[in-house]
């Protein structure tokens, strides 16, 4: 086989796994002699195509039902090897124990796990031909040994090859175990424990023979759990059922939280004879899900502080202005002075309190930095990768160079975990699960994609799913739902909507029910970012007109009104847009106050509609008055020709001096 062209056979349904083992198989000078979807299609094409190598997927169609089988490529094996004794490699999703030592024993010189590599499949190629040379070259001895003494060379055949067998799989079996993540215990029927992994003491501050000879409850757990674990360990003899409990602050793990899953062994007898403890550290993934619960506890306190600040401020303008009035009034006596000073320097601190709260709710904490998001990407896989793997779902990622983004690491972190967490939920159950993560540039911005093949989403629930607190998981599940067994807040895709939309971008969905769903973020790369223009400012010292108020709080309506027109301006207050708008038509106003939230539209789209409507050498300049205005909003602004923005609470002075000099006079008059 060395001499010509290796010609190899391979066996998987899936096609785009056999194309991509023909590019590595032709990359390394060898040739495809053909491609079988089942067990029935290998024996056939094995027998007219009599390969030199057969590579095959564990998992493939039952022939006769159409369904998947896990154990159909070790099935076929023996079938294969009557027809043609070649070298085979087995290929497969998922690292099992059960399912390498079964492909051992019936002749598999070599595993792989997908996907599948270049210089991995070169390795597990040599192996394979290596192996089944040394079987060549077993049988050819024991063939000669045979004509000699046939009797005792068969015997001696026998207990060499069961020796080796033995030796093979006791080598797999402890390489798998010695560096594996997970500790293995193994506890008889009297429920004492009876093996312990090498790894054990690496990974505890036990030995290994101080853990031998004891119970498992009362390794594991406190007095008072030790009888509800020795239950379930019971159970799991008497049933054979796989069962997993968790354990923390334990005599082994101590301050590490560990999924312990217990599952029985048998000894060709019903009932198992052992049971296998597979212990896994989730210490890292139960504080990643509090962290998550946290920040959506946390955006839910936020949007509530913006409603909260936002009527704050509003009552703190009024009596903060009211006061100034009253300070400004010469016939006010000298003993109510101080009491409004005090009323004022309250209203002030109160103010700084709300500015606190506003916090919660705003982008101003943002961290940002240069953050190439491939490698973000990556960061997250490397963090969940192996609960995509307990799960049996298969990640494929599509990382294409892209310019970097200026982003909150943290923030974009949780984002991308929230997704995948989704997506995850999204294919439980399902037949197919594939999580695919890819970036891509398109033009200035730098794309993001999450897609699953899970159950997708329905229509009327598309414009539902960015809604705090809406949630399609637990108790908000369709009756037999498989989400209905994951918990679920209703805040997730809100809050990253929120965070996307704070970095200047947008997240897209894109779903069809039993199909599956694709998210997909577009930020703007650092190539298309530009630095801020300057505002032009008016010159109103030619105009001349009134002062116009826009704003839904009645009281601030008067308040303005009642400052402006005791300091000799023409000011007029109305409470929504299209009055405003109507007046501007009809009269002459130089400077306009707007309140940036307004029932029914906001004051950003009334703004736009007076740049619409209003011809420019009629517009007024444009005060924009809010009591919290995100980086967003602001760029918006500013790139509308806003004059200025002026924060609630405001006092008279500064509505005063603001208003001077944006009309270049002392007073506008009537």
């Amino acid at each position: 086989m060395e001499d010509t062209v290796l010609r190899v056979m391979v066996v998987d349904d899936e096609p785009t796994v056999g194309r991509h083992l023909q590019d590595i198989l032709e990359s390394l000078d060898m040739q495809v002699a053909g491609f079988a979807v089942d067990a029935d299609d290998a024996c056939r094409l094995m027998a007219e195509l009599t390969p030199d190598l057969v590579i095959l997927d564990a998992q493939m169609p039952d022939p006769a039902t159409g369904e998947d089988d896990r154990m159909a490529g070790i099935k076929v094996i023996p079938r294969l090897l009557e027809i043609e004794p070649v070298p085979m490699i087995m290929l497969t999703a998922y690292d099992s124990a059960e399912l390498m030592e079964a492909a051992a024993d019936r002749g598999i010189g070599a595993y792989l796990i997908k996907p599948v590599e270049r210089t991995r499949l070169q390795h597990a190629i040599s192996v394979a031909l290596a192996r089944f040379r040394d079987l060549q070259w077993v049988s050819q001895l024991n063939q000669e040994l045979r004509q000699t003494n046939e009797q005792l060379a068969e015997e001696i055949a026998h207990r060499c090859s069961i020796e080796e067998a033995l030796r093979l799989s006791e080598q797999k079996y402890r390489t798998l175990v010695e560096n594996a993540p997970d500790i293995f215990l193994r506890v008889d029927r009297e429920g004492t424990c009876i093996y312990a992994s090498p790894n054990l003491e690496s990974r505890s501050a036990c030995k290994r023979d101080e853990i031998i000879g004891q119970r498992l409850s009362r390794l594991l757990c406190a007095p008072e759990r030790r009888a509800a674990l020795d239950s379930v360990v019971n159970k799991v003899f008497s049933t054979g059922e796989t069962a997993e409990v968790e354990v923390t602050h334990d005599h082994i793990f101590g301050e590490r939280t560990y999924s312990v899953r217990l599952v029985g062994e048998s000894d060709g007898h019903d009932a198992p004879a052992t049971i296998l403890g597979v212990c896994r550290d989730i210490s890292d993934l139960k504080a990643a899900e509090a962290a998550l619960l946290r920040t959506q506890q946390l955006s839910a306190v936020g949007s509530l502080a913006s409603g909260i600040a936002h009527q704050f401020n509003n009552m703190h303008a009024i009596i903060l202005g009211n006061a100034d009035l009253m300070l400004a009034d010469p016939q006010v006596p000298d003993s109510f002075v101080s009491r409004l000073m005090r009323i004022r320097k309250t209203i002030e601190r109160a103010s700084d309190t709300i500015r606190k709260l506003s916090a919660l709710a705003t982008e101003a904490h943002l961290k940002e930095e240069e953050i190439l998001p491939a490698q973000l990407v990556q960061d997250v896989v490397d963090m969940i990768g192996a609960e995509l793997t307990r799960d049996q779902v298969e990640l494929r990622l599509d990382l294409q160079a892209t310019s970097p983004v200026r982003a909150d690491r943290h923030q974009f972190h949780y984002v991308l975990v929230n997704l995948i967490s989704n997506a995850r939920h999204a294919m439980i159950g399902r037949h197919e699960r594939v999580l695919t993560l890819a970036t891509r540039q398109q033009d200035h911005r730098v794309l993001l994609q999450v897609k699953d093949t899970g159950s997708g989403i329905l229509p009327d629930n598309l414009v539902k799913v960015f809604l705090p607190f809406y949630s399609t998981k637990g108790e908000h599940a369709s009756d037999g739902s498989p989400e209905a067994s994951v918990r679920g807040t209703g805040l997730g895709l809100s809050v990253c909507e929120i965070i996307i939309r704070n970095h200047d971008g947008k997240l897209m969905l894109n779903s069809t029910p039993g199909v599956g769903t694709t998210f997909t973020i577009s930020l703007p790369s650092i190539d298309s970012t530009f630095p801020d223009q300057p505002v032009p400012t008016l010159d109103l010292n030619a105009q001349s007109g009134g002062i116009l108020i826009l704003d839904d709080e009645p009281l601030i309506r008067l308040l303005l009104g009642d400052v402006l027109l005791e300091a000799g301006y023409r000011a007029m207050a109305v409470d929504n847009a299209e009055t405003a708008l109507e007046l501007l038509a009809g009269d002459n106003f130089s400077i306009m106050l707007v309140d940036l939230k307004l029932p029914g539209i906001s004051g950003i789209e009334f703004i736009q509609r007076v740049q619409q409507q209003i011809p420019v050498d009629a517009r007024p300049a444009i005060v924009v008055i809010s009591g919290q205005i995100g980086r967003t909003e602001r760029k918006i602004l500013e790139g509308l020709g806003v004059e200025y923005i002026m924060t609630k609470p405001f006092d008279v002075p500064e509505v005063l001096d603001l208003v001077a000099r944006l009309s270049g006079q002392a007073a506008l008059a009537e």
